[in-house]
C-alpha cells in the first residue's frame, strides 16, 4: 500500500497514510525478525479486515449503486470499531502482561541470539502501538464524521461521503495522473 498510496492522486490524510503504512510495515517486520510472529499476524488481522469492505465500497460508488456502497461502508465501519479500536487493546494488553505471564521466557532474554524477550524490547513494542492508536483513533474521528454526516444530513440525503477525497494540494497537480506529473505532458487518450 505504501507504492499505492504514492501513485493515486493524493488525499487530504497523504501524511497520515503514509506514516500508517510505513508503522505497520516495519512492526511486521520486525515481529518476524525478533521472533514476535503472532504480534505479527494479530497486526495483519485486525489492520485488514475492515479494509475488505471500504475496496468495496468505492467501487460501488464508482458503479453508481449508492445503496450498495453505503451497506459497505456499514460493514466497514462495523469491522473498523472492533478490530483497531478493541482487538487492538487485546494486542496491547498481550504484549503488556508477557514478562509477568511467562518470566521463564524473560529471564533468557538474549537478543544476540535471537531471544529479544525482554523488557526493554517489550517497552518498544508498547509505545510503538500506543503511538499507532493514536493516529488509528484520527480517522476513528473521520468515520464517526462520516457516519453522522451520513445519518442526519438531511442535504445528502444519507449518503456516505468521503471528506477526504478533496486533496489539500493547492495546485491542479492534485488533479493529474502520475504520467502527466512525471512528463509534464497531457496523458493521451485511446481512440
Amino acid at each position: 500500500m505504501i507504492f499505492t498510496t504514492v501513485l493515486e492522486k493524493w488525499r487530504k490524510d497523504f501524511k497520515e497514510m503514509m506514516i500508517h503504512h510505513i508503522m505497520t510495515s516495519g512492526m511486521l517486520y520486525y515481529s518476524y525478525k525478533t521472533n514476535f510472529t503472532a504480534v505479527g499476524v494479530f497486526i495483519l488481522f485486525e489492520q485488514d479486515f475492515a479494509d475488505i469492505f471500504l475496496p468495496l465500497a468505492k467501487m460501488a460508488k464508482y458503479s453508481l449503486m449508492d445503496d450498495v456502497a453505503d451497506i459497505f461502508f456499514a460493514l466497514f465501519t462495523l469491522a473498523w470499531i472492533p478490530t483497531r479500536h478493541v482487538f487492538f487493546f487485546y494486542i496491547y494488553h498481550s504484549i503488556w502482561t508477557s514478562v509477568a505471564k511467562f518470566p521463564n521466557e524473560a529471564s533468557k532474554a538474549d537478543p544476540i541470539n535471537g531471544a529479544y524477550f525482554e523488557g526493554d524490547f517489550i517497552m518498544k513494542w508498547l509505545i510503538t502501538l500506543g503511538l499507532f492508536q493514536c493516529l488509528l483513533l484520527v480517522w476513528l474521528r473521520s468515520l464517526l464524521v462520516a457516519v453522522h454526516k451520513a445519518l442526519c444530513s438531511s442535504s445528502k440525503k444519507g449518503k456516505v461521503e468521503d471528506h477526504r477525497s478533496e486533496s489539500d494540494i493547492s495546485d491542479s497537480d492534485a488533479d493529474k495522473s502520475l504520467f502527466e506529473l512525471l512528463t509534464g505532458e497531457p496523458k493521451k487518450k485511446l481512440s
